[in-house]
């Protein structure tokens, strides 16, 4: 299943907590809307580290309301997250032994 690329801010916007709900109403309507942009400013928020990005994976269970491939989507992500996050293949090496 692919979501259109327009769409996919706009699906985003009901599972957000309400203070990334109010970093997003301070941003520019065009920077809300593109999917990508408004990733790399709620992450900046944040602020995660490659360390948080890796204990979340680790300790990530299967919600009751998600099916596997939802939960498979998830843990993706997740990971994803935490080798952009990796400062050198080194780093991210010494940390999952």
């Amino acid at each position: 299943l692919e979501v259109p690329v327009a769409m996919r801010a706009d699906l985003l916007m009901p599972y957000l907590n309400g203070k990334t709900k109010s970093i997003v109403a301070r941003l520019d309507p065009d920077v809300a809307k593109d999917f990508d942009a408004l990733c790399k400013v709620i992450l900046a928020e944040y602020k995660l580290s490659p360390t948080q990005y890796l204990h979340y994976f680790n300790t990530c269970n299967r919600l009751d309301t998600e099916t596997n491939t939802m939960f498979g989507t998830r843990l993706k992500a997740l990971l994803m997250q935490y080798i952009e996050r990796g400062k050198s293949i080194k780093t991210l090496i010494n940390s999952l032994s």
